[in-house]
């Protein structure tokens, strides 16, 4: 894959333009029947609107100021009803700074420990799902993805700024306890905003979950992760690992709770390191 910029337009640009350009000129051609229940499932959507007040300190070894930042966080977006088992949704997110005694990774203000909630204004999600396949949904576009725990891959919601993926991702959930992800990210849009060098990823990444609930045992997950990152290569890794959740009843009013997991991590693609990690969880 090439870097974006020898590109006259990313290709998820290009998937959510064709889209929402088919989309408008059906909506111009279509007869009032399909017409009518269409503008019906934009009438009966449900507007997004939240903020986010955040005040976090750092006091920090090695540097000479303590930081202390005060954000704000507003998010501004729309869904749309179902209609004829498609879904839309548009999102805008701005981050704004009412102090600024810290460094917030690309203001320059080195003196002071990191606090990476830089001001930042854009597009968080735009995506088009389609629940019409049996036992399955699909979505396309920007969106935010959450496996797990979040250790491989999350929307780091706990940064002002959301990490959101431009991606094609199919769930299927058509088999009694089974619920199976694949997910194609083309692009990693990084909580340090998009005028941080360091802001997003572009790459061939390919994410397989599955996870299964076993009767009177538990949930058995398991997962490969393959990242293949064109601005890092030594972030590109393989990780392959599973893990068992769940609850057994010792006693009226006593549960006994547990989880073991276990993931091995390589290189991958063109990543120049040699690398062989563990990662347990209990």
């Amino acid at each position: 894959m090439r870097d974006e910029r020898h590109l006259p337009k990313s290709r998820r640009l290009r998937w959510l333009a064709v889209s929402s350009l088919a989309i408008a000129f059906q909506a111009l051609s279509m007869p009032a029947a399909l017409a009518d229940p269409l503008f019906d499932a934009l009438d009966k959507g449900h507007v997004i609107l939240d903020a986010r007040l955040r005040y976090e300190a750092v006091d920090q070894a090695g540097f000479s100021r303590d930081a202390g930042a005060t954000t704000i966080r507003e998010r501004l977006g729309y869904e749309t009803a179902e209609f004829d088992s498609f879904k839309a949704l548009v999102e805008v997110q701005a981050t704004q700074h009412l102090s600024g005694g810290f460094n917030d990774s690309i203001n320059g203000r080195t003196a002071y420990p990191q606090i990476p909630d830089p001001e930042n204004f854009g597009l968080n999600r735009l995506q088009l799902s389609y629940s019409g396949l049996p036992g399955a949904t699909a979505t396309l576009g920007r969106q935010v993805i959450n496996l797990d725990d979040q250790r491989f891959i999350g929307a780091s919601a706990f940064r002002q700024n959301e990490q959101t993926f431009d991606a094609a991702r199919l769930d299927y959930g058509g088999i009694t306890g089974l619920v199976a992800t694949y997910i194609y990210i083309d692009r990693v849009n990084r909580v340090f905003g998009e005028r941080s060098p360091v802001g997003h990823f572009n790459g061939n990444v390919h994410v397989i979950h599955a996870a299964y609930d076993i009767a009177a045992v538990g949930k058995l997950t398991g997962y490969a992760y393959l990242l293949d990152l064109d601005q890092n290569p030594a972030l590109s890794t393989a990780t392959y690992g599973g893990q068992l959740a769940g609850a057994q009843r010792l006693s009226d009013g006593f549960m006994f709770h547990y989880l073991v997991g276990y993931a091995r991590q390589s290189g991958y693609a063109a990543n120049p390191r040699e690398l062989a990690l563990d990662y347990w969880r209990t």
